[in-house]
């Protein structure tokens, strides 16, 4: 710790002097008697025996003195020579070490000691008892929640602290003595890296009415050399008999000091990690023209730098933590990498390969369908479409655009003479213009309008994953009817087996529920009661029903139910026994044949909830049946879940709706039309409007079997609704 103290002697000392009126024009002549400490911990000192220099005396003169120099001691004896560089530079003076105070005062005693130079001899008064300040105890802080470290340090070293250098460091003490009030106060701190391989820090203060009492110093965040050691040096001085006078330009006093040192050690720096990168997936396709910007965040506790490459070679200039290609061209194609280095290594992210599409005119990847509607129905068109860059589109009726019709929907309300008609759909971009397959729009009366004549759900039940049970609402009813429907509810487990094996629910218990939550029936084995076989056997019959239940026997439960409009009904499907397994729940319209009117209710809405496992589905399906199409909306809920309470919502469904094995409509999000809106309101569906990554479709379907599956895109698990509507 000597070196360190003796090379901020000079500073110490004209910081301290700085405070006194004119100091600007004089130099400092001082003597000056010292108690040196180490800090062992965050807050303890102890004397520095680390190179028998607990105690030290110094004579200082300026370089500007000119010869003979002589110092003398109070009995008037020649002291130590007085000689040039002894420490401190360009100035004159000498230094000497003592274990102890006893030993230093009998060399040196408090006393006038004089001093030889420039052709005169003054006085510097070393005078009084217990002036020296306290030891100064070092606080050291750094900026976050995460604060320094000590290592006490014994047997008359120094303490270690161990810092971030990517904070900032503060480094503070305070003076606590009341002190000579009459003379001067000096404080000080200076950071010095101990083999100079980092930067040197110093800050001081001097009053001379003892007003500056708390000394503070901040090294910048990334300023210390990571890994390195620095030595902190913190002093007091008393300056005592400070004659600004006598000797001009020279000041002399005579000072007694307390020093404490500990050391700063910079923590080590760790190489960098790609923690992240973007975009996903890894190989991007993009078209000429269009921007793509790469980015990778990394961590690492030394400065990071970046440098982006192409095919391994470094693009110029690209040294930032993203790299953006504005209008990409055919040359842009290729592999990118990012390496980030800092001083304890470096990290190259995975590559992304970058394919760059030529410009390709539009084509239609889905046509719209010509569709026949009972008269004031609604009809809707959907067109599929691909090109590059993506084409613009625009509905036509009989050759005449429709004003506003620019989306991949049309939805034509009230169906008449109006509006029937040939529909075709144009895209458009810079590669050229093509039209749609022509899609005809008709009417036709009928007492047999398309409806849907059964709905059934398909979903596993297993209350260790908290899914208890499948529950399916439905409504009856529909505007104009009345009187009551006849249905057929089946709730599916060993009939299952022939088709998706042994995971079925062996002993489904069917329920079903009014819309005031009271149970109207239930079955646990459609042969018991005996009276129940024949009445689900001519159902089966009069409804078509797939999957016939022939075996009295087994546990697969059915009821036949006469049920009035109603705002909806609720059949619930558990294992009897809490088992887990596949149920399929069904509801029929078992409506007598040749007997259904527009006045009879009809089927007009299936919704289901339920929690769907990791990697899958819940599968709704509907039948249509009659000699029109039918138009109907098809949601699957995620997001828009969590405004009624729901936890665990599936963040990111997806819809997709299949004509057997054929997908015919698919959503990942609905995009806020304003005709999906207009039909979620006449639907009278909640939430409306759903969130933006909540999935609606809106189809007219020909008579024909249709499911509606939803998924999650990252196949995580998540309470999910699909729910069906007919749309007049």
């Amino acid at each position: 710790m000597k070196s360190c103290r003796m090379l901020s002697r000079v500073l110490i000392v004209l910081a301290l002097l700085a405070s006194a009126r004119e100091a600007s024009a004089q130099q400092a002549v001082y003597v000056q008697k010292m108690h040196n400490y180490v800090q062992t911990n965050a807050s303890s000192t102890g004397d520095d025996t680390s190179a028998s220099a607990t105690w030290q005396f110094k004579v200082h003169m300026d370089s500007t003195v000119t010869g003979p120099l002589a110092f003398h001691l109070p009995d008037g004896s020649l002291g130590g020579a007085v000689t040039l560089n002894n420490g401190d530079g360009s100035n004159y003076g000498f230094s000497q070490s003592f274990t102890t105070q006893t030993a230093l005062d009998a060399a040196y005693p408090n006393g006038n000691y004089t001093e030889t130079f420039s052709g005169h001899t003054y006085t510097v008064p070393l005078t009084g008892t217990g002036l020296y300040p306290s030891a100064p105890v070092g606080t050291v802080t750094q900026t976050g929640s995460s604060q320094p470290t000590w290592q006490a340090g014994s047997g008359g070293y120094s303490g270690t602290v161990t810092v971030d250098p990517t904070k900032a460091v503060t480094i503070q003490f305070s003076l606590t003595d009341s002190g000579p009030t009459a003379n001067h106060t000096h404080m000080d701190i200076n950071v010095q890296s101990v083999d100079n391989s980092g930067s040197n820090y110093y800050n001081s203060a001097s009053t001379s009415d003892f007003s500056t009492t708390t000394l503070s110093m901040t090294i910048p965040a990334n300023a210390m050399t990571y890994g390195a050691t620095y030595t902190v040096d913190l002093e007091n001085d008393y300056g005592v008999n400070l004659d600004q006078t006598t000797a001009p330009p020279f000041i002399l006093v005579g000072l007694f000091a307390s020093h404490t040192a500990f050391r700063l050690q910079a923590g080590a720096a760790t190489a960098p990690s790609i923690q992240s990168q973007s975009p996903q997936p890894l190989n991007q396709t993009v078209a000429i023209g269009s921007s793509v910007t790469f980015q990778v965040n990394a961590s690492g506790t030394a400065v990071l730098t970046y440098q982006w490459n192409k095919n391994g070679v470094q693009i110029g200039g690209a040294t930032q933590s993203s790299y953006t290609i504005g209008s990409v061209g055919s040359n842009n194609a290729g592999n990118y990498t990012c390496t980030v280095s800092n001083t304890a290594g470096l990290a190259t992210s995975s590559a992304w390969t970058l394919t760059v599409t030529t410009n390709s005119a539009p084509s239609f990847t889905m046509q719209p369908v010509s569709v026949t509607v009972t008269p004031g129905g609604t009809a809707a068109f959907t067109v599929g479409v691909g090109g590059s860059p993506t084409p613009t589109l625009q509905w036509s009726r009989n050759g005449s655009l429709i004003s506003g019709a620019n989306g991949s929907l049309l939805v034509v309300s009230n169906a008449g003479p109006s509006n029937i008609g040939n529909y075709t759909c144009t895209a458009t971009n810079s590669s050229g213009t093509v039209p749609s397959a022509t899609a005809t729009l008709s009417t036709q009366a009928t007492a047999t309008p398309g409806r849907m004549i059964n709905l059934s759900v398909n979903a596993k039940v297993n209350p260790s994953q908290g899914i208890s049970n499948l529950t399916m609402g439905f409504v009856t009813g529909g505007s104009g009817t009345s009187g009551s429907q006849s249905l057929l509810i089946r709730a599916g487990g060993p009939a299952l087996i022939p088709y998706v094996g042994n995971t079925v629910l062996v002993d489904p218990e069917l329920k079903v529920f009014d819309s005031a939550q009271v149970q109207i029936a239930s079955n646990a084995g459609w042969g018991t009661p005996s009276s129940n076989v024949a009445l689900v056997n001519a159902a089966q019959a009069n409804t078509g029903a797939g999957l016939v239940y022939a075996n009295t026997a087994s546990l697969d439960s059915a009821v036949v139910l006469s049920l009035a409009a109603s705002p909806g009904y609720t059949v619930q499907v558990d294992g009897k026994n809490g088992d887990a397994g596949t149920t399929l729940a069904e509801v029929y319209d078992n409506t007598p044949a040749n007997t259904y009117t527009l006045a009879t209710p009809r089927l007009v809405n299936l919704s289901c909830r339920i929690t769907v496992p990791a990697n899958g589905s819940l599968t709704d399906g509907f039948i249509i049946n009659g000699s029109t199409a039918k138009t109907v909306l098809i949601r699957a809920i995620g997001p828009g879940l969590t405004q009624f309470g729901v936890s665990g919502a599936m963040s990111d469904p997806v819809l997709t709706v299949y004509n057997g094995s054929t997908v015919i409509a698919s959503n990942s999000g609905w995009g806020g039309d304003p005709q999906l809106s207009a039909a979620l309101t006449v639907a009278q569906a909640q939430p409306n409007p759903p969130q933006a990554k909540d999935c609606v479709v809106l189809l007219t379907l020909a008579p024909g079997s249709y499911t509606a599956v939803a998924t999650s895109s990252s196949g995580a698990s998540g309470n999910v609704l699909v729910d069906i509507y007919e749309i007049q």
